[in-house]
């Protein structure tokens, strides 16, 4: 039974990290994603770096690099140190020339906005990555992260004094402390000399200083060197005894991979999986927009199935026989099912009922299963989280070959 489950951040030893990608922000007139290439008559070039910040550092550093080439043009070389050094080594050397400002012996003619020497432009990159999107981290947050900067510079147009940030699963930073035996954890193995500092007993708990022993002993090197692939074995292990504890089934080791956050393990698994544009993904609709960005990164199709709000927005599989039919009539090959359990955003729980109907028409269909699981930890209202693997486990030995790949996340767990 090829069964194998991704448990991010390996309980103590990483955090969870949301996947990242880039996205064409606001921008100002002349000045393009990365860089520019920026002439003064031809007497120099000044590399403009913008992957920075916010639309205030487009324009600081758009302004930089015109003050560098301006003074470079009258023949005050200050060394190639100053455009390299940032804007303060470009200002300071203004202040030393006879020079204002405002007042540059400059002709703007003779300066030229060129993108042929840049290798990596908008126009030739990855087409890909300029087309995907990821929701998340859309036009809403970016708008709501200038408007929190403004507030924080000191402006009163708004009618409220905070944006609370509610885009992504993040309890810290909207007011949650986080879990002290976690932070004593790992201030203690991320420095083990206090291991043996006779003051610590007096600063940290018995159980905190134990729980560091112990994974120090499987630490090589530290939480700063590198661990085996997969993730340190004794952390691989005991994340199995969790998983066998949830389902009563027996959990290999061997098919756990921790990563730097479920997304990263999402992400690994169908770059992996797509392996041509006609490869194609069901996804339930709503759903949390990493897969759709995923495979529009990977030049893979994305199939949404709705989810069925009259039954508390159970998974119809007769919706996913008619999107793979349908598929297929297309000359698309469906290679894989995600089902988000409990729903994300829709937070429904499914049944085991529900979960055994998917996995019938999954191996009949030849399908694997991307079980994404990282809120069961956060279940209410006396309704009960059934894994998929405890599922499929139940479901006897004609399963033993059914593939699966489950996603936990410890941030998800109100851990952090």
């Amino acid at each position: 039974m090829r069964i194998s489950t991704s448990i991010s951040a390996a309980l103590l030893l990483a955090s969870f990290v949301e996947t990242g990608c880039f996205a064409p922000m606001p921008q100002p007139s002349g000045v393009g994603l990365f860089s520019r290439h920026l002439r003064a008559g031809g007497a120099m070039s000044v590399n403009c770096p913008i992957l920075f910040g916010g639309r205030a550092n487009y324009l600081e550093e758009g302004q930089i690099s015109l003050a560098a080439a301006r003074c470079r043009h009258r023949q005050r070389d200050f060394g190639p140190q100053m455009v390299a050094s940032g804007s303060r080594q470009v200002f300071a050397g203004l202040e030393d020339s006879d020079d204002s400002d405002d007042n540059f012996d400059f002709d703007e003619d003779e300066m030229e906005l060129t993108d042929d020497s840049k290798v990596l432009q908008v126009e030739t990159m990855n087409q890909a990555v300029v087309k995907m999107q990821y929701a998340v981290r859309g036009q809403v947050p970016t708008t709501a992260e200038l408007i929190q900067t403004e507030i924080n510079a000191g402006s009163t147009k708004y009618p409220f004094e905070q944006v609370l940030f509610c885009n992504i699963g993040n309890p810290h930073s909207v007011g949650q402390k986080p879990i002290t035996f976690y932070r004593q954890v790992l201030a203690l193995v991320d420095c083990p000399w206090l291991l043996d500092d006779e003051r610590t007993a007096a600063l940290f708990p018995a159980d905190a200083i134990l729980r560091a022993r112990e994974l120090s002993t499987h630490l090589t090197g530290g939480t700063g060197s590198y661990s085996h692939s997969q993730g340190v074995l004794a952390i691989r292990k005991t994340v199995s005894r969790f998983i066998e504890l949830r389902d009563s089934y027996y959990c290999d080791p061997n098919n756990i991979f921790l990563t730097n956050g479920a997304s990263t393990a999402i992400q690994m698994v169908l770059t992996a999986l797509i392996n041509n544009p006609r490869d194609a993904v069901l996804v339930p609709l709503p759903q949390y927009p990493i897969y759709s960005a995923l495979l529009s990164l990977l030049n893979g199709r994305m199939l949404g199935y709705e989810m069925d709000e009259s039954r508390d927005w159970a998974l119809d599989v007769a919706q996913l026989e008619e999107q793979v039919a349908i598929a297929r009539a297309e000359g698309l090959t469906p290679r894989a099912v995600v089902v988000i359990n409990p729903g994300n955003p829709v937070g429904a729980v499914l049944s085991q009922e529900n979960i055994n109907e998917i996995a019938h028409f999954c191996k009949r269909e030849g399908l694997l299963v991307l079980a994404d699981e990282v809120y069961q930890e956060n279940v209410y209202g006396g309704v009960q989280f059934v894994s998929f693997k405890k599922a499929i486990r139940e479901l006897g030995s004609d399963f033993d070959d059914f593939e699966l790949a489950s996603f936990h996340s410890t941030s998800k767990g109100l851990t952090g």
